[in-house]
């Protein structure tokens, strides 16, 4: 199974676990590939590594301490002192999006302050990416955007010129650069 929950809710990715379960109980073998370390750490008995094209390690799950030596092991170094301490995050707005709407938002409201990171999650549809592309300019919306107190405007040139980067969903159909 190549990253079969990619596309799929919760719910389907736990019926999809209970399946696959099934499957181990009548003694089938399943090869599952996936970037979710935690997929991997859920149902994995033996788990092997690769990198650049190469057998980096085979382990049974047993002897694997977590995600991060397995991050470790796919990057090749730890990367646990790559990052100091973070600085507080302050109450200064650094992005906000007023009232957003367009045929797929409806009335999105958010602010997010300097030094926070933010994730969007729902269900596919939900609306993740149409925000993302929203912030960007790449899909009109009614309302406001504004980066450190200022207007962003409404197209992928006026978000470029702002400071704004997108990494679509699609990066091989969607980019403006190639990969």
């Amino acid at each position: 199974m190549d990253e079969p929950t990619a596309a799929l809710s919760e719910r389907e990715v736990e019926r999809l676990f209970t399946v696959i379960r099934r499957l181990q109980e009548q003694s089938v073998t399943v090869i599952y590939i996936s970037h979710k370390l935690d997929e991997i750490l859920t149902l994995g008995d033996r788990v092997t590594v690769m990198r650049d094209g190469k057998h980096i390690a085979t382990k049974p799950m047993s002897e694997v301490d977590g995600r991060a030596e397995l991050i470790d092991m796919m990057i090749g170094r730890s990367i646990m002192h790559d990052y100091s301490p973070r600085d507080a995050i302050t109450d200064e707005v650094f992005l906000a999006a007023q009232r957003l709407n367009n045929h797929r938002l409806k009335d999105v409201s958010f602010d997010i302050k300097k030094g926070e990171i933010v994730g969007f999650y729902g269900l596919v549809g939900a609306g993740k990416t149409e925000i993302a592309r929203a912030i960007f300019g790449a899909d009109k919306v009614s309302g406001t955007i504004r980066l450190n107190g200022k207007d962003v405007g409404n197209s992928p040139r006026e978000a470029i010129a702002a400071g704004i980067a997108l990494v679509p969903e699609e990066r091989r159909t969607q980019a403006y650069l190639p990969t």
